[in-house]
């Protein structure tokens, strides 16, 4: 008899033994999960910042490259890329002074039927108060659409100068 009452206590045993285990892999189970939707999340912002990155590293280095001398006689010929800036441009979209950028950076325009990602947003402002002769450049891209107020995803400056 005691063999019997031996068996059944170990089978009671077993089967708590069984539904502890199953729900011990079942929270480890869950835990990976979520581990993956939090990589899978990250590696989304990561794209998201590399892309706006190279869009804000595109725009500022196509505002350093172009031609910003004097001319022979001593006059400033005219750039209008270069062109100062309103001193609220990086708060919202100005004519002139921002452009929308797709997912791939790639700028959106009427010919292509894309949807904008990014709103990227330029200003040109003198430096040290010398309008002729210098221009601080700063580049910013923000996610879009845009909230009033948000802040930007990727800023990068640079400054040019008159070459004589």
């Amino acid at each position: 008899m005691t063999t019997d009452t031996t068996r059944v206590s170990e089978r009671g045993i077993t089967l708590v033994e069984a539904v502890v285990a199953a729900s011990l892999l079942l929270t480890l189970a869950g835990g990976v999960a979520y581990l993956f939707l939090l990589a899978h999340r990250f590696a989304i912002a990561a794209e998201q910042a590399t892309v706006a990155l190279a869009a804000t590293a595109s725009r500022l280095e196509t505002l350093a490259a172009v031609p910003w001398a004097y001319d022979l006689a001593g006059g400033e010929p005219e750039a209008h890329a270069l062109d100062l800036s309103p001193p609220d441009v990086l708060d919202r979209n100005t004519a002139g002074f921002s452009d929308l950028v797709d997912a791939t950076g790639m700028p959106v325009d009427a010919d292509r039927d894309v949807q904008p990602a990014f709103a990227r947003r330029w200003a040109l402002l003198p430096l040290d108060g010398d309008a002729s002769s210098s221009r601080a450049i700063e580049v910013c891209t923000f996610a879009w659409p845009a909230p009033p107020g948000a802040p930007p995803l990727v800023c990068l400056a640079s400054a040019r100068t008159r070459q004589p």
